[in-house]
């Protein structure tokens, strides 16, 4: 390079430096667009790119169309359903303890108490005697003297009431006929007074009358018998010879018919007759009284207990066949009605 080329690169490079030197020129930046919306216009703002300013475009951009806000549909409130009426459950009341029916009985002690005037008792009816005073003996009548136990025994007894002796007796209600009489006796007629008589018969009159037993000794403390049986007829009184009872039950049975009348002690016949016969239409009785005094001899209440008492079809024994030992018929003495 010659000396004239370098001068003037030499000079171009002095007057470079001294341009640079007096001039600095600004810094490079960007500026990002400002948005300034007024009435729906986008005013965005000039850039500088590379020192050198570039005007921004101006553009309207469309007014958005503006959705009208939907009013809220309003949805009729539903009826409210009737709130329903709770029925209370009711507390149940508890069952109320079924009472158990009671046996009916009149008394605890007694089928039939004292003082009853009619009942019925092993398939008869009774009549009870009471108030009057009289036949057989002098004997005051009361129905307090009669009852059935709890344990369906039939009771006579003899009281002693305010210091006077009350005897006893019952009737059927309706007359009794030809029948197996059959009763279950539950004493024992040896404790009885002297004087005490216990009677089972068949009663229409004086001369009509079957005594199928009588317990007593007559009033005679030297009686070898306690114990007696004796038909009264139109032809008069007969009677077997009497028998000492020592026994706590006998089973004594009757048997009247048409032709014959016949006396079984548990089974062993002590009386058979065939005489004048005691006409029907009478009753069967059960009595216990006092014979020739007014108040029992050992001063002591006396009383006569029946389990029961029966009558059914007779069952007359074939023919006539006094046991040994068992005597004959004889006259006897009437100590009935």
């Amino acid at each position: 390079m010659n000396l004239k080329n370098t001068l003037i690169v030499l000079l171009l490079l002095f007057i470079t430096i001294s341009i640079s030197a007096a001039y600095t020129p600004a810094p490079i930046t960007t500026t990002v667009p400002t948005l300034s919306i007024s009435q729906n216009t986008l005013n965005p703002t000039n850039s500088v790119v590379n020192g050198q300013i570039v005007a921004a475009s101006r553009y309207r951009r469309p007014t958005p169309t503006l959705r009208p806000t939907p009013r809220p549909t309003i949805r009729p409130s539903p009826t409210p359903r009737p709130t329903p009426t709770v029925t209370p459950t009711p507390t149940p009341r508890p069952s109320p303890t079924p009472v158990p029916t009671p046996t009916p009985t009149l008394n605890p002690t007694y089928i039939v108490s004292p003082g009853t005037s009619t009942f019925k008792w092993s398939g008869i009816t009774w009549n009870v005697r009471n108030g009057d005073t009289g036949s057989p003996g002098a004997n005051t009548w009361s129905n307090n003297n009669v009852w059935v136990d709890n344990i369906n025994r039939l009771h006579l007894k003899i009281t002693n009431v305010n210091g006077k002796w009350y005897a006893a007796e019952l009737d059927s209600a309706n007359p009794t006929g030809y029948r197996t009489y059959t009763f279950d006796v539950a004493i024992n007629p040896n404790n009885y007074a002297i004087n005490t008589v216990a009677g089972l018969f068949y009663y229409l009159s004086d001369t009509n009358e079957i005594d199928f037993m009588e317990y007593s000794k007559w009033n005679d403390p030297h009686s070898s018998f306690n114990s007696q049986s004796t038909i009264w007829s139109s032809s008069g009184g007969k009677s077997d010879a009497g028998y000492m009872t020592n026994s706590g039950e006998t089973i004594l049975s009757g048997i009247y018919s048409s032709s014959s009348i016949e006396v079984k002690r548990n089974g062993v016949r002590t009386l058979y007759y065939t005489g004048t016969i005691p006409k029907l239409g009478g009753e069967l009785a059960i009595n216990l009284w006092l014979y020739g005094n007014t108040k029992p001899a050992n001063g002591l209440e006396q009383e006569l207990i029946l389990n029961s008492v029966t009558y059914n079809p007779n069952t007359l024994s074939s023919g006539f066949n006094i046991a040994n030992g068992v005597p004959v018929l004889i006259p006897g003495v009437h100590h009935g009605r």
